[in-house]
């Protein structure tokens, strides 16, 4: 098969990883893959895709301004390329895949939303309006997509839930000086339970939730920190907030980080404060890597996160639940952070493994090329 992904952006996120994922697994498997990126990828994923010889081209647009006018361009490269599958990932890239259907012609158009919430109802009509022009449209969760069937964004006879996939790697090999390492950075030491957060410093993370769970959480336990992995536009007002909480010894944060795998091995717990969510890949994440999680009751994270299982789940907004929950599992006995930990490790093996994923979507694709 060959196969055209375009995605809005290739940076650190959940979509993008997800794309990542696909694209390598499809070409593992004899596919012909390429990737569309409206926006200047980072040189990271610029130099992953060569190193697996995916081509990448993209439409050097800057975030929050987009010319219509790089349809044209966008049509120039699909033509050029031909192919069989055009799959596209993030709001954006959906619509302007649509609309490139108006001008070329190619046999198959999937769009894939990866949350809950599209960011307003101009881009919830320009789903509606533009639903026509794609075969199959999907989300990464259960929730989501019938919240697109209830808002009629969708036709509900081309609309299907297919989940985020996630390759499962041992961690044997990860250096034993990870946790010195780490120990050294953060000055924790083995009496410190070590929350960690992932994601963009936005509103949907909703950080401040966090920071005044932190801020509650302090008045029963001393002995905790909570690190907060990501950059954002929000970056300031959260660390002004942190320091007008007199908590900084207890919130940090760490920045943008390639080792998030060795700060899961090197946490005790995972903690997400969003007020939404598509289907997280990095609650995802947190489970293979055997985290117990408490995580709000958001989009697709109840898909993810079983109550008493492998995790807690909170309402959003709510600082008090959310430290009530991590107050919880921070004085659970080793036994049952184990069992938690095994509980979501299975789960994402038997459900969301990438193997799984894309058996899936090959499925998809195979079906709808034979109703050409």
């Amino acid at each position: 098969m060959k196969i055209l992904f375009i995605i809005t952006s290739l940076n650190y996120g959940g979509a993008e990883i997800q794309v990542k994922e696909l694209s390598t697994e499809m070409k593992l498997r004899n596919h012909k893959v390429a990737i569309l990126s409206l926006i200047q990828p980072h040189p990271d994923f610029d130099a992953y895709f060569r190193s697996k010889s995916i081509p990448v081209w993209n439409l050097h647009l800057k975030p929050s301004q987009y010319n219509p006018l790089v349809i044209f361009k966008a049509n120039r490269i699909i033509k050029k390329y031909n192919p069989e599958i055009v799959h596209s990932h993030m709001v954006h890239a959906n619509i302007m895949s649509r609309i490139c259907r108006l001008f070329v012609r190619f046999p198959v158009l999937i769009c894939t939303a990866h949350n809950i919430s599209e960011g307003g109802k101009l881009r919830e009509l320009a789903y509606r309006f533009t639903d026509y022009l794609t075969d199959l449209t999907t989300n990464v969760s259960q929730v989501a997509t019938d919240t697109y069937v209830k808002k009629k964004l969708v036709s509900v006879n081309k609309v299907k839930f297919v989940p985020n996939g996630i390759s499962i790697n041992d961690n044997k090999n990860l250096e034993i000086s990870t946790t010195k390492k780490l120990n050294k950075e953060f000055g924790s030491n083995k009496n410190m339970f070590i929350w960690l957060a992932v994601g963009r410093l936005s509103l949907q993370k909703n950080y401040n939730n966090l920071i005044n769970a932190a801020v509650i959480l302090k008045e029963r336990s001393r002995k905790f920190i909570i690190l907060i992995a990501g950059v954002g536009e929000l970056e300031e007002n959260l660390k002004k907030l942190v320091f007008e909480k007199k908590i900084s010894e207890y919130v940090k944060f760490i920045g943008l980080r390639k080792d998030i795998k060795e700060l899961m091995l090197f946490s005790n717990a995972f903690v997400m404060s969003s007020a939404w969510e598509g289907l997280p890949i990095v609650l995802l994440e947190a489970a293979i890597n055997k985290l117990p999680i408490v995580a709000t009751y958001v989009g697709g994270n109840k898909e993810i996160v079983i109550e008493n299982q492998n995790g807690k789940l909170v309402p959003p907004n709510n600082s008090e639940s959310l430290a009530d929950a991590m107050f919880e599992i921070m004085n659970f006995s080793e036994d049952k952070i184990r069992d938690y930990a095994e509980n979501g490790y299975k789960r994402i093996i038997s459900s969301y493994s990438i193997h799984h994923v894309v058996d899936l979507w090959i499925n998809i694709y195979n079906g709808l090329l034979k109703k050409i």
